[in-house]
Formats: structure tokens, C-alpha cells, sequence
């Protein structure tokens, strides 16, 4: 009389009994695995994570291309203070036609009607405002 064999795979340190099948899909799984790892190493390909140490993650060391360069966020703040400085040479009419038309968004015709004076007016003295700014900025 032919024994039955019993097919038990390793579950949290547990042998549990399966059929044939599903002993033959698990171990078959496992050796893809290491197939795969195998021919990984073969070919020189590493993972990411097996760059990881106690400050980084290997993820981590990838470079991350949408983000803003550091060069363009300190020139940015570096104009940006310039221009802070340069409107402080601006005559009080000047500041308050910037602050209002860049600071507070607030269109020509709304700046017009609160000044008194035409739109077309608002747009001269905007432009002569600019042209002055981008003079001191050259500087």
C-alpha cells in the first residue's frame, strides 16, 4: 500500500499541510524570487533600498528633478530683496500705486476710480513706475 504524501509549507514558523498544487505554486514563487535576484546581481543592478543607512534612504539619494534648484530660489531671493529695497525710494504716490495694483490685484480701472483720475493716466504713471524700478535694479 502506497503512502499519501503530505505537502507542509512554512507559515509564521508553523508547518501547515496544503495540496500538491498549492505547495508546487508557493516553492515555485520562491525560486522565481531568487531567479530574478540572481540575474539582478548577475547583471550589476542594485535596489535602492539596499543603499539605506541611519540618516538616508537609498530613494532618498535620487536626485529629484521637478524640484526647484536651490541656485533659482536664492536669486530669487536675492531680487526679490532688492526690489523691497528699491520701492522704499519710491515716492509715497508711487508705493501706493504698486502696492495696490501688484500687492493688493486690483485692476487699473479700479485704482482710477479710487485716485480720481482717468485710466489711461493710471497707466502712464504705472509704466514710468516700472521703467524707474527696473533702472534701480540694473544698478
Amino acid at each position: 500500500m502506497a503512502e499519501k504524501i503530505r505537502y507542509k509549507i512554512s507559515i509564521n514558523g508553523r508547518l501547515v499541510e496544503v495540496s500538491k498544487e498549492v505547495y508546487t505554486c508557493y516553492y515555485r514563487m520562491g525560486r522565481r524570487e531568487r531567479y530574478i535576484e540572481e540575474r539582478d546581481f548577475a547583471h550589476g543592478k542594485t535596489l535602492y533600498s539596499q543603499l539605506d543607512n541611519g540618516e538616508t534612504t537609498g530613494e532618498g539619494m535620487l536626485p529629484d528633478f521637478n524640484a526647484i534648484p536651490v541656485e533659482e530660489i536664492v536669486i530669487g531671493r536675492i531680487m526679490a530683496d532688492r526690489l523691497r529695497s528699491c520701492l522704499l525710494l519710491l515716492t509715497v504716490g508711487e508705493l501706493a500705486l504698486i502696492v495696490k495694483r501688484y500687492y493688493e490685484d486690483r485692476s487699473q480701472s479700479e485704482v482710477a476710480a479710487e485716485s480720481g483720475i482717468s485710466q489711461s493716466k493710471v497707466c502712464r504713471k504705472e509704466k514710468l513706475i516700472l521703467a524707474k524700478l527696473r533702472k534701480m535694479l540694473e544698478v
